[in-house]
Parts: C-alpha cells; sequence; structure tokens
C-alpha cells in the first residue's frame, strides 16, 4: 500500500515564522539558552523554591531564601552560588525587591517572556540547522559549511583545520607528528581546544 505523501510543513507556516527561520533566529527558547550552565543551576533553583508561592506572591516569583540554601540546593559552594547569583541580578533574571538586613534578600525571578519583552530580540540565535530550517532555507542539515567561520567556536575551527591537515598527510603521520610535539605545546594544544586560553 502506498504511503501518503505529508506536506512539508512550511507550507502551513506564516510568513513571519518563515522570515524568522531564515534569519536563523529560535522558533522557541527558554531561560537556559540565555545563560551558562552555572548561572541557570541557580535560576532553576530559585525558579523551583518560589514557583509554589507564586498565587500567594500575586503571580510574582519570589524566592525568599538565601545564599546558604541555594548552596545546599545545589550541592555547590556559597560562593559559586553569589557569583551565580550576581549575574543573574546583572543581567536582570533576578530583581532584587527586599533588601533585608541579617536576613535573606528576596528577588523576583523573571520568567523568558517576561525577560524577552523587557529585552527584544535577546533569544540566541540557533547553533545548528534543523530539519525545519534545512525545509525552510535549502541548507543541509548536516553541511558543515552551514555556518560562518566567525561564528563557530573556536575548537570547531580548529577540529576542521586537523581534519584537513590529517586528510593532506593521512592519520599515521598526524599521530607522529603530535606525537612529536613538546608537552608544553600539547598543554598549549589542550588549553585551546578546552576554551581555556580565550579571554
Amino acid at each position: 500500500m502506498a504511503r501518503k505523501h505529508k506536506p512539508a510543513p512550511e507550507l502551513f507556516m506564516s510568513d513571519e515564522l518563515r522570515e524568522q527561520i531564515r534569519e536563523g533566529l529560535p522558533r522557541f527558547c527558554c531561560a537556559r539558552r540565555h545563560m551558562r550552565a552555572a548561572e541557570f543551576m541557580t535560576y532553576n533553583a530559585m525558579y523551583a523554591c518560589a514557583f509554589p508561592h507564586k498565587e500567594l506572591n500575586g503571580g510574582k516569583l519570589i524566592f525568599t531564601a538565601g545564599d546558604y540554601w541555594l548552596a545546599n540546593a545545589n550541592n555547590r559552594s556559597v560562593n559559586q552560588e553569589r557569583e551565580a547569583r550576581g549575574k543573574l541580578e546583572a543581567e536582570s533574571w533576578a530583581v532584587l525587591v527586599a533588601k533585608k538586613v541579617g536576613r535573606s534578600n528576596h528577588y523576583e525571578i523573571i520568567e523568558h517572556d517576561a525577560y524577552v519583552q523587557a529585552h527584544p530580540n535577546s533569544c540566541p540565535p540557533m547553533r545548528y540547522v534543523d530539519q525545519l530550517m534545512a525545509d525552510v532555507t535549502g541548507k543541509d542539515k548536516y553541511d558543515p559549511a552551514r555556518r560562518q567561520a566567525g561564528d563557530e567556536p573556536s575548537n570547531f575551527a580548529l577540529a576542521r583545520a586537523i581534519r584537513a591537515e590529517a586528510a593532506r598527510l593521512g592519520w599515521p603521520a598526524m599521530v607522529e607528528y603530535l606525537r612529536g610535539l613538546s608537552p608544553e605545546i600539547r598543554e598549549q594544544i589542550v588549553k585551546h581546544w578546552k576554551g581555556e586560553d580565550e579571554g
């Protein structure tokens, strides 16, 4: 029995969504995409603590516990939590609403939709082409050249350079070349690969 052809999903989307996809903007986003993992761990704990009391606080997410509570919740040091909370404050994900002397300060936790209303066009673009983007833009989902060189992380550029050189020399020759490097140079390469030499 012949299978029915499923219509391409782009036929059913609005012009605005189609343009958004062409520009590489995300069709969906969340707070996690805006922050590093360390900040999100703190944000998520603050959110989870505030959410059950949202109705009592007039629909606002008010976090009233302190850094020691966060440190226990996330199994991290108090300094790590203070640093992460400071970044959340600086980026307006946690807004100080009451400064309590000798007690924990109170913060309003900002949800993604409210954050984007206050900071339009702040959602980071999609890193990789997904199937719908491939259908709309005509880009190959698996094409490594789909990103501009300036947009890709340095370790991607390094990996591509190593692969190209290995293809030119042959992998056995490349392995011998890497073995012949001094420990200091190898350490620099590892640091570069991990991104520890940037900024």
